[in-house]
């Protein structure tokens, strides 16, 4: 999906649109899938802003984090796709 979404982002642009992908992990993690080829099984360089949402912060604001603590994912950031229209 990041990787889609980024080939796009040049559409995405012309309709005055922006894509960010964000992820629960550091910004170590996301040095390392950018510096990883594709081939590789990484992201490689990326044409759309990679943020890290270490503190889970962004996920619980946008109800993707897994906040029941019976619930085997507790903790978890669930995959989520938002349009937000300001």
């Amino acid at each position: 999906e990041i990787i889609s979404f980024s080939e796009k982002s040049e559409e995405f642009a012309a309709i005055n649109s922006r894509v960010l992908a964000i992820s629960t992990d550091s910004h170590h993690t996301h040095l390392a899938w950018s510096r990883t080829s594709r081939k590789d099984g990484g992201v490689g360089q990326l044409n759309i802003p990679l943020v890290a949402d270490t503190s889970k912060k962004i996920s619980a604001a946008y109800g993707v984090l897994v906040t029941d603590e019976e619930d085997e994912m507790f903790g978890a950031a669930l995959r989520g796709l938002f349009i937000i229209d300001p």
